[in-house]
């Protein structure tokens, strides 16, 4: 039977737009998560209540209110309801009364009870909805929000307002903003104007080096970021009373502390197993997250592994192949020649040190795009 496509659409939100794809043909909850992937999609994630609104419009104007549908998520061995990645679903869990019950080990939307959240056995098939994949775990929103109120719910979902901190990122957000429809309208991304002048994040880490700013900007038009639409999403000072969308991000970064010590090499090789890289350290930001990891993990006191090497010409580089520029937290007196990769030296307040590659140590692995 050739798949039928109810419909690929835009749904109208708060007068934006949120695109979709809702399929009719029922298959297994595994066939579903596959058939996702296989059009450069996944399982949709009903992980806030705009998505969670946003899914119910797109069932209704397709006249299935009284049909279960597959969703992203199912339990796995050790009892815990994770998605399709294994990672633990987030805060935001409209379970119906009772459940989860037992009933099954896979996540559907149950007519039944409003569309209420349900486990039910993974075989049974039915209908389900795939979403474009949300680069480096970004969430775009599309109710319109001042920047303050913008913050507070990205907070409210245990993330927050997505701090652009390099070319890979910027083209992420871009990415997310094209796939969802959203390529020409403004955004509102982390940064304010602080009472000394400068652009800092919420956290109050300075922004620097990565700084995209529009030609001529800031030009003092106001003393919150945006990613401004009509020149190509470049920075933007703007008034933080304004309403917009907003992108919120991880507050790790998508950051994963790993134990097992490997060389430079192995652990770049290990990150890349799990559709991630070794980590960008590329702003005040990632550092001040990175150490915040490693004490909470244990690792206070242990060399690591980050995304870094000296190349033939004797630049350092990421793995991408950009060289490192504009912020190098190194120790000083390194680089020396000692090695040609990088880790965060735990002797010196995981600062940066040019090290041999074949040592092994724990590494921390981030997303990519």
């Amino acid at each position: 039977m050739n798949m039928l496509v109810i419909s690929t659409v835009f749904i109208v939100l708060c007068q934006t737009a949120l695109g979709l794809e809702l399929f009719q043909e029922a298959k297994s909850h595994s066939e579903a998560e596959k058939s996702c992937e296989a059009k450069g999609m996944v399982l949709v994630l009903d992980s806030n209540s705009d998505m969670h609104s946003a899914i119910l419009s797109l069932l209704s104007s397709n006249g299935l209110d009284s049909t279960d549908i597959w969703i992203n998520g199912h339990q796995n061995c050790q009892g815990n309801w994770v998605d399709n990645k294994n990672k633990a679903l987030g805060s935001y869990q409209p379970w119906a009364n009772g459940e989860p019950n037992g009933s099954g080990k896979c996540l559907q939307l149950w007519a039944g009870m409003g569309h209420a959240w349900d486990d039910t056995p993974c075989s049974v098939t039915k209908p389900y909805v795939c979403d474009f994949v949300s680069p480096f775990g970004l969430h775009l929103f599309r109710e319109a929000k001042s920047q303050g109120d913008a913050q507070a719910t990205c907070e409210a979902n245990g993330m927050t307002l997505v701090i652009d901190t390099n070319k890979h990122t910027h083209t992420a957000i871009l990415s997310l903003l094209e796939n969802n429809g959203y390529g020409d309208t403004d955004v509102w991304i982390n940064g304010n104007q602080d009472g000394s002048g400068n652009w800092v994040t919420s956290d109050g880490d300075e922004l620097m080096c990565y700084l995209p700013w529009q030609d001529g900007e800031p030009n003092g038009s106001g003393t919150c970021l945006q990613l401004w639409a009509a020149v190509g999403h470049a920075w933007d000072d703007t008034p933080c009373s304004d309403t917009k969308p907003f992108i919120c991000g991880p507050a790790d970064f998508g950051f994963k502390v790993f134990g097992s010590a490997k060389s430079h090499s192995e652990a770049t090789s290990f990150c890349e197993s799990q559709g991630m890289i070794l980590a960008l350290d590329s702003s005040p930001s990632t550092h001040s997250v990175i150490l915040s990891m490693l004490d909470s993990h244990g690792y206070g006191s242990t060399d690591i592994w980050i995304n870094g090497n000296q190349d033939d010409n004797g630049n350092w580089v990421d793995s991408y192949g950009d060289e490192l520029t504009c912020y190098l937290p190194w120790q000083s007196g390194e680089p020396n020649g000692s090695g040609s990769c990088l880790q965060l030296w735990a002797g010196v307040g995981h600062k940066w040190d040019d090290t041999p590659c074949t040592v092994t140590k724990p590494y921390v692995c981030g997303p990519t795009e």
